[in-house]
């Protein structure tokens, strides 16, 4: 978690929160905070199937049990990027989240320039929703547009529908 936390690339687009130096005590105190439940949500390291080695981390947060409806972040360390495993802790996510913990909607945001996560939330079936003008500040201290996208559980359920159908035969 330290390395992509110090990584200017890993976090440009994860906000001022995140634009100071961390420490291996600063990454001690945000596990500490999830594992004694002080986090609400969940949390996934996303690590090599091999070596088990960490490469980034997906979560639901904020939880709305009442609204059914969770926000959605992601970050892989620059390594780990461009190999599918995005999208394969992404579609681990939105099982979960709809079909065993049964919330209606998942939200995320997104700095309008990060192409990459774009394409990453669109090819799992978010919908871009809108748009925060002038929202974020970069670690460069550039401001940039957020984008909201959504995911409803009956248009996950529709693009599950339509992955598993067979194909008809001629």
């Amino acid at each position: 978690m330290l390395s992509w936390m110090n990584d200017a690339q890993s976090v440009r687009y994860l906000g001022s929160g995140f634009q100071k130096k961390r420490t291996l005590e600063d990454v001690q105190d945000l596990i500490s905070l999830t594992l004694d439940g002080e986090f609400t949500g969940e949390t996934w390291a996303i690590a090599d199937a091999d070596s088990n080695e960490y490469l980034g981390e997906c979560r639901l947060m904020l939880p709305d049990k009442a609204s059914r409806r969770a926000e959605v972040a992601i970050v892989l360390l620059p390594k780990a990027r461009g190999r599918g495993l995005g999208r394969q802790a992404l579609t681990l996510l939105l099982k979960r989240a709809f079909c065993e913990l049964q919330y209606n909607r998942l939200y995320l945001y997104c700095a309008a320039e990060n192409l990459p996560a774009k394409l990453l939330y669109e090819s799992v079936g978010f919908a871009l929703e809108g748009r925060l003008r002038s929202h974020m500040a970069l670690n460069d201290g550039a401001l940039t547009d957020v984008l909201v996208y959504g995911l409803l559980r009956d248009e996950y359920a529709a693009r599950q529908t339509l992955e598993k159908r067979p194909e008809k035969e001629p």
